[in-house]
């Protein structure tokens, strides 16, 4: 089986890891705009002022993906998605949605 998970906040964390418990073998590719790892808004104007370390943003290890054997593609949004064809389209901001 292979699966796309698109967004990297909670909720597709939450979908990776409860999928990796139950299958542990399929082909798993998660598509994030984000460029960056799964983190945590929250102390963002902390860091901004250099209170917090850039490393404190981040809610799981640096291996966290490749230690669940998924692909990313990070700083890629997903603009469509078609079911029959079963295809995924996706850009890279920042000229994603120029017409």
């Amino acid at each position: 089986m292979r699966v796309v998970i698109v967004g990297n906040g909670p909720a597709a964390i939450a979908a990776l890891e409860s999928f990796r418990k139950i299958d542990s073998s399929s082909e798993v590719t998660l598509v994030s705009k984000e460029a960056t790892p799964f983190y945590s808004p929250c102390p963002l104007a902390e860091y901004v002022e250099d209170s917090v370390p850039r490393e404190r943003l981040f809610l799981r290890e640096p291996d966290f993906y490749s230690s669940l054997g998924v692909r990313t593609r990070l700083g890629q949004a997903a603009t469509a998605l078609d079911t029959v064809t079963r295809r995924l389209t996706m850009c890279a901001p920042p000229g994603c949605g120029r017409t």
